[in-house]
């Protein structure tokens, strides 16, 4: 690992030396150990000011004015980056890419996200994430190590919009390899680190890495089995081993496991989350010590990932991901798991695994038939059927034989109940 170079003071610090040394021999030996002890410390200090002053400079701007700061970051240290542009259905937005090390083999991804909610100063929310991205670059970006484990870093747009951006990466790459995704967020708050999940549909080789780096004494951290809503949720519906790595105050970490592993909707949110959710997030909530954790955390992982990376996992389509799990969870999920994924797939989704899977197993099937009506009106499963059949997806006979043997409708085709087995 290559650290940062040519700190401002080192060059002071040598010279004091050398003067201390010309002009007191018989001192010599002390102030030049503790000149040698200050250079280190503030060289340590160095790069967590660095860190700050990303956060204070980004918790100014909106975030068009957080991706200039970056792109302008990124050209102050000599690094090519990619924009990619994106449109989703209510929002648009670009995300950039720097990519290291060689070409052909599937890189690690690191990922923070730059946008902001409406009036928010977004310090927290996402200055943070993106300051320790930032620092991880200055780090690696010579690091040797990289002609064995390339590492493509991702700053995300549209994370507060339905996480469009993470969602445009996935698409853009999709049949693309890559060894796994580690995202960061909400990085400048709290003494602990944390990161989740661990498992479910997103369990994989990068939390494997995760917990084995949190079992040591000089990165100590807690895995959650269920976390936080981010970005790694998009990943994770294209079929990528990710997981998100944040920072906590530990007397909060009882409150997160059981709003978010245990799922108790009573649980009040503790109020770090809460502020930086809410539009309260103040640059006065981030401090140096977390932001050096999670970063310290993060580069301990990667390193961890530089010995341990499989080939990769190619990302799939979205569509072929969440069909995939609706049918595992057709099968032995809760009802409420079932109406998530169902919802996520959308209803075109539905109709094509209506008239592609067969429902072979008679008691999916009767699952299926007791979800859908619950789920959709009659009315969208009619224009949707329409729609499906006029995009010349499936004969229209096929189409329709196969929605009517699970759904009936009455004169006015409004749903009004299901066939009879």
């Amino acid at each position: 690992m290559v650290p940062i170079q040519s700190f401002p003071a080192s060059r002071k610090a040598q010279e004091l030396k050398y003067t201390a040394m010309q002009k007191c021999p018989q001192m010599t030996f002390l102030i030049v150990l503790f000149l040698s002890f200050v250079e280190i410390v503030h060289g340590q200090g160095t790069q967590v000011n660095t860190m700050l002053n990303d956060v204070e400079n980004m918790s100014k701007a909106t975030s068009s004015m957080r991706r200039t700061y970056i792109e302008t970051a990124l050209e102050e240290m000599g690094l090519p980056y990619q924009r990619r542009p994106w449109q989703a259905s209510t929002v648009n937005g670009v995300n950039l890419e720097v990519r290291l090390g060689k070409k052909n083999a599937p890189p690690l991804v690191l990922a923070a996200h730059f946008d902001v909610r409406k009036k928010s100063r977004g310090a927290n929310n996402n200055a943070s994430g993106c300051a320790v991205l930032l620092e991880l670059i200055r780090h690696i970006s010579h690091a040797e190590v990289l002609e064995d484990l390339p590492i493509l870093f991702l700053f995300l747009d549209g994370s507060e919009s339905r996480f469009a951006g993470s969602f445009a990466f996935g698409e853009r790459h999709v049949g693309e390899h890559f060894c796994g995704v580690i995202n960061f967020d909400l990085c400048g708050t709290g003494d602990t680190v944390i990161f989740g999940p661990t498992e479910g549909t997103v369990a994989n080789a990068v939390a494997r890495w995760a917990r084995k780096t949190a079992q040591s004494a000089d990165h100590p951290a807690e895995g959650f089995q269920r976390f936080m809503p981010g970005d790694h949720r998009s990943f994770a519906k294209y079929g990528l081993d990710c997981l998100t790595i944040s920072m906590a105050p530990k007397k909060d970490i009882m409150s997160l496991r059981k709003r978010f592993e245990r799922r108790d909707r009573g649980t009040v949110l503790p109020a770090f989350l809460n502020n930086a959710i809410r539009g309260q997030d103040q640059l006065k909530s981030v401090t140096s010590g977390a932001l050096e954790k999670a970063k310290s955390f993060g580069l301990a992982l990667v390193q961890s990932s530089w010995h341990q990376a499989s080939p990769g996992n190619p990302a799939v389509s979205d569509l072929k991901t969440k069909q995939r799990e609706f049918i595992e969870l057709l099968e032995t999920g809760k009802f409420a798991d079932q109406r998530n994924a169902c919802g996520e797939m959308g209803i075109n989704g539905v109709l094509t695994f209506m008239t592609k899977k067969g429902f072979k197993n008679l008691e999916v099937k009767e699952q299926f038939k007791k979800l859908v009506p619950r789920l959709f009106s009659g009315k969208e499963l009619r224009n949707a059927m329409e729609e499906f059949v006029a995009s010349g997806k499936c004969a229209p006979n096929s189409a329709l034989d196969q929605i009517k043997s699970h759904i009936c409708w009455d004169k006015n085709r409004k749903l009004f109940h299901l066939m009879k087995p």
